[in-house]
């Protein structure tokens, strides 16, 4: 009976097999009494196999017993001719399982046949029934010794697979795995090839959760170089969809580790808005330096800017100060040239002014002159 059933359904197909065995019966006995002994056998294995699925043990008992009297009555032609008539059913069944591949179905038929004529009859008078009993015992045994020799095969890869499942090798795993499909494929031992299903579906479960944490991994490593490159907003969304990730995955350990990763996140943030804050205090610093002629100062302010600038990954501001610090150093040049001019210029005119009271004019001209030729050779 179908284990799958619940006990309601296993109930009311227990009726129907009984009710169904009950008209068989009547059937069977009906052969019986016409002396259609074949026929009630038949019907009596058809009983029996019935009484197996809903397991009717008295009604087993009942109906072996019914075989056995039958057999008691069968002429012995009867008995030949019946025998070989299951014979010929036994070779189409077992022919069409060997194509399929079905040997150990093929043995069932063929030791359910033995079964159940060994005590009816001595096969060794139908040659072509032993000569075939003979084939399927070497077939069988050539089976079996294959299974053994696969079985030998696959013990040492199951040790493996095991071991590579205990240290996350996915690799390995997979190729042994690989390597027992190819041996599976041929054995048909349902407790094997059950366990190794399960090998397989730990291993996938396993390959799974590794290329999950390469994934995450992956968005660790992005969202760290987001946020050395100061791109927050991008690496903030980034970790708030990885986190997400993380916990869809069951990963406990990445999740405390995101949440750190935010902590950092926030943190220099933080200290980059300082620094943008401190460079716009700047800028305004090198305004009014400029506009009290502080080229020096400006210069300071500059400098400062373009070391917080380099090190913030700012390219606008760098470029823009880098050249307004070139533009100060050479208005600083200018303004020192401007300076010394007019200090030279004031030490001639003295100079000058001495001689006139002095009633010295040719040196009195002389450096006026001088000063006529520095104003001119100065270039504004």
């Amino acid at each position: 009976m179908n284990p799958n059933l619940n006990e309601k359904d296993r109930g009311i197909n227990k009726i129907k097999i009984i009710s169904e065995i009950d008209q068989l019966k009547v059937i069977a006995n009906n052969h019986y009494l016409m002396k259609r002994y074949n026929e009630a056998v038949r019907i009596a294995e058809r009983i029996i196999e019935l009484a197996k699925s809903a397991e009717l043990k008295s009604m087993i008992k009942e109906q072996e017993e019914f075989v056995s009297e039958i057999s008691n009555y069968m002429k012995e032609d009867n008995i030949t001719t019946y025998i070989k008539e299951d014979f010929e059913r036994l070779k189409r069944t077992f022919n069409h399982l060997i194509s399929e591949n079905e040997i150990f179905e093929a043995h069932k038929a063929v030791q359910r046949f033995i079964q159940k004529f060994e005590n009816l009859y001595d096969f060794n008078s139908l040659p072509e029934i032993t000569e075939f009993i003979k084939k399927e015992v070497s077939l069988w045994n050539n089976y079996t010794n294959e299974q053994n020799t696969l079985k030998k095969k696959l013990e040492p890869l199951e040790i493996q697979l095991n071991s590579y499942l205990a240290t996350n090798n996915t690799n390995l795993a997979i190729e042994a795995l690989n390597k027992a499909k190819s041996l599976l494929r041929n054995i048909s031992d349902q407790n094997i090839t059950k366990r190794w299903e399960t090998l397989e579906s730990m291993v996938l479960e396993l390959k799974k959760q590794i290329d999950s944490i390469k994934d995450v991994d992956k968005s660790i490593e992005r969202i760290s170089n987001l946020t050395d490159s100061y791109q927050f907003e991008d690496a903030m969304n980034l970790l708030d969809s990885t986190i997400d990730y993380a916990k869809q995955k069951g990963l406990g350990d990445y999740e405390r580790k995101l949440s750190t990763k935010k902590k950092s996140i926030l943190d220099a943030e933080e200290k980059y808005n300082k620094l943008i804050n401190d460079i716009k205090e700047l800028e305004e610093e090198v305004k009014n330096n400029l506009s009290d002629y502080l080229f020096e100062k400006a210069q300071d302010n500059c400098e400062q800017i373009i070391k917080i600038s380099r090190f913030i990954g700012r390219k606008d501001y760098l470029e823009m100060y880098s050249q307004l610090d070139k533009d100060i150093k050479q208005k600083l040049r200018e303004f020192n040239r401007l300076e010394k001019l007019k200090r030279n210029v004031k030490d001639l005119n003295s100079q000058g002014l001495a001689f006139l009271k002095e009633g010295n004019f040719n040196e009195a001209l002389t450096k006026f002159k001088q000063i006529k030729n520095q104003l001119d050779s100065f270039a504004f």
